[in-house]
């Protein structure tokens, strides 16, 4: 999803290229996730009250499995990307490029973002599942 930001920071042998520090660059690449994802979570769910409207009960049963579906498919980007972007932390820790303080608030931005990003696909799938 926001993979185009990664390699950057990845890559990046010089702080000049990422910017003031690769724990800044991190927190905006999560920053970005977390409104990319709320938004396609905004506009799938948009999308299922359409079909929902115009559905018969046969299409009621198969939109639960698509919203099943689409929340599975949008935890697994969530969990892949925040996998990564802690490796990259671990990376920074490890070499000294970061110190513990900005690691330690890099950690609490993945952990705030998995929550209202999770917090988003439990109200998506109450709407339409009904759980």
């Amino acid at each position: 999803m926001v993979d185009c930001h990664l390699p950057a920071v990845r890559e990046s042998t010089d702080l000049a290229v990422v910017g003031e520090s690769p724990t800044l660059a991190l927190h905006d690449v999560l920053t970005f996730l977390r409104e990319q994802m709320l938004i396609g979570i905004e506009n799938a769910a948009e999308e299922f009250r359409a079909r929902a409207q115009e559905g018969d009960a046969a299409t009621q049963v198969a939109l639960v499995t698509q919203v099943r579906a689409k929340k599975l498919s949008f935890e697994n980007d969530l969990v892949n990307e925040i996998s990564e972007i802690r490796n990259l932390a671990r990376d920074f820790k490890t070499r000294r490029e970061a110190d513990p303080v900005s690691i330690a608030r890099l950690n609490q931005t993945m952990k705030e973002t998995g929550r209202v990003v999770l917090a988003a696909l439990k109200k998506l799938e109450d709407e339409f599942c009904g759980e």
